[in-house]
């Protein structure tokens, strides 16, 4: 490339643009597709046989048996289940602190002089760490947030 295209600012652009009409061309050419493929309206993610519909469970728990895997699992799960969590402010600031005991109360179930029982979640941090532990093993994680009018 001389001097002269190299100086050229419109020069980058048209590079740019090359890419993505290659990359626009790949993707809509039906034998390279990206993303998730679709039969009949429905989702195929996964490939292996073994591990769609209600056979994923039955393979996930013969998985979980073998002592290697089993062992993983515990290695990645053992840590956080056996920590502390703490909540800490950000800063030194009273809203901060303030969110901070919040946070605590709600999710920690530590109360304060602020919070109480009365903002713990329904279900304690240890139980909600366990289930989405789960995810590890299962491969996605499911949860729902909910909320209701305090005050």
């Amino acid at each position: 490339m001389g001097l002269i295209q190299r100086l050229n600012p419109f020069h980058k652009i048209r590079e740019l643009e090359k890419v993505v009409a290659a990359q626009s061309d790949r993707i809509f050419r039906k034998e390279h597709a990206s993303g998730v493929d679709m039969t009949s309206g429905r989702f195929t993610i996964e490939a292996n046989e073994e591990l769609t519909g209600t056979k994923k469970w039955d393979t996930l728990d013969e998985m979980e048996n073998d002592p290697h895997i089993k062992g993983a699992l515990q290695a990645i799960v053992g840590p956080m289940m056996n920590a502390t969590p703490e909540i800490k402010a950000a800063s030194e600031d009273a809203q901060d602190i303030e969110i901070a005991e919040f946070c605590a109360a709600n999710l920690l179930r530590e109360t304060n002089d602020n919070y109480g029982r009365e903002v713990w979640c329904q279900s304690s941090w240890r139980q909600r760490l366990q289930e989405h532990a789960r995810c590890f093993r299962d491969g996605f994680s499911m949860s729902a947030f909910t909320m209701r009018r305090e005050g």
